[in-house]
């Protein structure tokens, strides 16, 4: 069954009693609709009804499945309805969960534009470096650097994210300028415990690094970088102001060492609220801008 046409044709026959009743309602003949509940049973696998002359009716098999396939026709049309909305008209409370280094660097500064085209929307940000439960914290839309492990979400991809390897000038002096990706692991590296890799950079080989300083915090492993105690692992988007003021520099810079999705996680189709659709939008609109 390649769409939801053969599925809506069984339940409007059933809801309207006979093929020709059904028919009417959809706006076509008798004999579509009796081809697409046929398409339709040969897609379940089973008879689903009892045709006589006149009416037909749901046999044990179908009186099992209807209720369902009612509720999947209905959940449809919540969202080809909520699709309609005008976007403009939304308001109420949007619960956003974001990286705190990420949201205070990328999309905060994008918040002007945004409130003003939706002055009637309040934004509740729920920022944490931890991988959020949206349904467990109320969020309504998460943006993550991540790679999407988790089917029951829904993931829109806004941006790439690349992970520098960066050092502080004092560090380089002391240790000189590493040549290859294997010399990381003969220096002291400043390791955050957040990401999976924890201290085994996945440098191509891996690397298993140590250090003087480990933080649970991008943010604080950045700065034990800039105090020259090590060098850090970390996506561009916390170490880019540090690199281009001359804080740290940037280590193998040709090369793409490791790169993320940053994507926008719903918490499933049915549960998109027409305010995290239009923050969605509106944040894709203008990364896709930066390109």
């Amino acid at each position: 069954m390649k769409n939801t046409k053969a599925l809506q044709a069984f339940v409007t026959v059933v809801k309207y009693g006979s093929f020709n009743a059904g028919a009417e309602r959809l706006n076509c003949s008798a004999t579509s609709v009796s081809r697409l509940v046929k398409e339709f049973e040969q897609y379940i696998g089973q008879p689903l009804l009892l045709r006589t002359t006149r009416n037909v009716a749901l046999n044990d098999a179908g009186k099992r499945l209807f209720p369902q396939c009612e509720a999947i026709i209905e959940s449809i049309s919540t969202l080809n309805e909520m699709a309609q909305l005008p976007l403009e008209n939304v308001e109420g409370e949007l619960r956003v969960a974001c990286t705190t280094t990420f949201a205070q660097k990328r999309l905060i500064p994008l918040l002007p534009d945004f409130v003003e085209q939706y002055p009637k929307l309040t934004i509740h940000w729920l920022l944490s470096d931890d991988r959020i439960d949206l349904s467990a914290q109320g969020a309504d839309i998460s943006i993550r650097v991540t790679r999407l492990d988790d089917s029951s979400m829904v993931a829109r991809h806004l941006a790439n994210c690349e992970i520098w390897l960066v050092a502080a000038p004092s560090l380089l002096m002391k240790f000189g300028m590493p040549t290859q990706l294997s010399d990381i692991a003969s220096m002291p590296c400043a390791i955050c415990t957040v990401p999976r890799f924890k201290n085994y950079w996945p440098l191509q080989p891996e690397q298993h690094v140590q250090g003087p300083v480990w933080t649970d915090c991008g943010d604080a492993s950045r700065e034990v970088a800039v105090a020259g105690l090590g060098v850090a692992f970390l996506p561009d988007y916390m170490v880019e102001d540090a690199v281009n003021s001359g804080q740290l520099v940037r280590l193998f810079p040709d090369q793409a060492i490791l790169t993320f999705d940053i994507a926008l996680l719903f918490p499933g189709k049915s549960q998109i609220s027409p305010a995290a659709r239009a923050f969605g939008d509106f944040l894709i609109s203008r990364f896709s801008m930066q390109k």
